[in-house]
């Protein structure tokens, strides 16, 4: 799978009153989608899968110990070894 940058997709000048058909309009799609370029995105690390989260309550090292859910995620995130 690939993230692409959605604002950079060129669907502009796609229309039905122009003579394009249907199939057209969406060959053109997908051509659009398969050369948009790649989205500079990094996967987030939730605090339950993080190397700097510690014990049940998960206490988080780089917080100064602060309970952090589950659910949560920071920039400091990084994945435990194993952890998918």
């Amino acid at each position: 799978m690939r993230l692409i940058d959605a604002d950079a997709l060129k669907l502009e000048g796609l229309s039905l009153e122009k003579g394009c058909t249907v199939l057209d309009m969406a060959l053109a799609v997908i051509k659009s989608v398969k050369e948009a370029p790649t989205a500079d995105a990094k996967p987030i690390v939730y605090c339950k899968d993080c190397k700097h989260t510690t014990g049940s309550k998960l206490k988080c090292s780089k917080f100064n110990e602060i309970q952090m859910s589950g659910l949560h995620f920071c920039s400091y995130g990084e994945r435990k070894d194993g952890a998918e």
